[in-house]
């Protein structure tokens, strides 16, 4: 029997237009309203909900004062377990403002959900136009929660410079500031037994729908560094849902991760780099990073694109999946080195008339190199992931070869029975 609806076609639906419940579920979607056909089918007419610009869904809304409410239950039910280890103030106001009843009295995220900066309010015409959504968190919510993170950084794939995340002059992306919060609020609480759950899923809401709006409207327009940050979030959310045994989700995020990597052409060395124009990758055409200004920002890129690389190829091959990026796919930027200066510019990354167009990855894999004395552990583990990925290919290669000579013996046996 077939649904009463206007017909259109699905592939044409532009990003982000698609109902809250099929963008959970990574189904296509029609878009008609109220209700599409995928829920109407479904029977999910009360999960159709549309986001339509920054009108957040009434569902996640709800899902968020829960959350909000179940948690300040528990502080007021265990007082002796609320870690003061994160302050978090509206981002609109000063610290000393933020709470008029009670001067100076901080959100504690540890036990309650930031919902300051998980406000609703529409941003500003300039800042959304650039990508970052508001002006950015308190600075001093993010000193906090990196204090937390520096020692794991390489565990989490931080490749963000953290002194330069810290500086008072840096905007923040909403959805990194969340997932930074995410990340943090864990490492506190691991120790005490106290459940972060109802929070975990506050952040990372709010962080898929900063993602989301940040992809959706006027993508070329964006502020380059927000793409990094981009990036950066994304990466974060992978690891997290690795961590709570959710690989589909971690693939996604990790897959999301690197084809914007790609799309900001972080494989190809700075002067490689085709014009902006000449590449649209996936519905998107993403600007070009201009040259970076000196080696600390050479050095975010370079590790940004190993840090997504090695995580989108261990997560394939661990869950028996196709990698994100082509084998065939020239890969010139320099392996993560622990050489990097301090000051100037190094030449890693600029394009320069001694510098020879190699591909990095078949140069290593041919034994052209094979010095890792230089190498930081994240070069050294982008380079572990290239040999697993290879390993698991030839295994698998191995693998079906044996079965089609076992299915060639069973035919073979069968003739000389008959």
């Amino acid at each position: 029997m077939s649904i009463a609806g206007p017909s259109r076609d699905i592939g044409s639906l532009q990003r982000g237009k698609a109902c809250l419940s099929c963008r959970r579920r990574k189904m296509k979607c029609d878009g008609i309203r109220p209700i599409c056909t995928q829920c109407t089918r479904g029977d999910r007419a009360e999960d159709c909900e549309y986001t339509d610009g920054n009108r957040r869904p009434r569902t996640l809304v709800l899902e968020e004062d829960i959350a909000r409410l179940r948690a300040r239950v528990q502080e007021l039910e265990n007082p002796q377990n609320a870690i003061p280890s994160i302050e978090l103030y509206p981002p609109y106001m000063s610290p000393s403002t933020a709470n008029p009843s009670v001067s100076g009295t901080p959100y504690q995220p540890s036990m309650e959900p930031p919902s300051a900066f998980l406000s609703t309010s529409s941003p500003t015409t300039s800042s959304t136009d650039s990508g970052w959504g508001y002006d950015g968190p308190p600075q001093r919510n993010v000193q906090q929660c990196l204090t937390i993170l520096a020692p794991h950084a390489a565990e989490l794939g931080l490749f963000l410079n953290i002194d330069r995340l810290r500086a008072q002059n840096t905007r923040i992306f909403p959805g990194l500031h969340s997932t930074l919060t995410l990340w943090s609020t864990y490492l506190s609480q691991r120790h005490v037994n106290v459940s972060e759950q109802n929070l975990e899923f506050a952040l990372l809401s709010h962080a898929q729908h900063r993602i989301s709006d940040a992809l959706t409207v006027g993508s070329s327009t964006q502020d380059p560094q927000v793409f990094m940050h981009i990036i950066q979030t994304e990466a974060l959310i992978s690891c997290h849902l690795q961590r709570t045994g959710e690989p589909l989700g971690a693939r996604y995020h990790a897959s999301a991760a690197l084809s914007l990597a790609l799309g900001l052409r972080l494989h190809l060395r700075s002067g490689e780099a085709p014009s902006a124009h000449l590449f649209d990758f996936v519905g998107h055409s993403y600007p070009q990073l201009p040259p970076p200004l000196d080696a600390t920002e050479e050095k975010e890129r370079v590790d940004a694109f190993w840090t997504v690389y090695t995580l989108d190829r261990c997560l394939g091959d661990i869950y028996n999946g196709p990698p994100g990026m082509n084998h065939a796919m020239m890969i010139t930027a320099p392996w993560p080195s622990s050489d990097w200066s301090n000051e100037g510019q190094s030449s890693f990354m600029t394009s320069s008339v001694n510098v020879t167009n190699t591909n990095t990855v078949l140069q290593f894999l041919t034994g052209q190199d094979r010095d890792l004395s230089g190498d930081s552990p994240l070069g050294l583990q982008a380079k572990a992931s290239v040999l697993l990925s290879e390993a698991a290919s030839i295994a698998a290669s191995y693998a079906a070869g044996m079965l089609l000579l076992a299915s060639s013996k069973i035919g073979t046996d069968q003739g000389m029975a008959v």
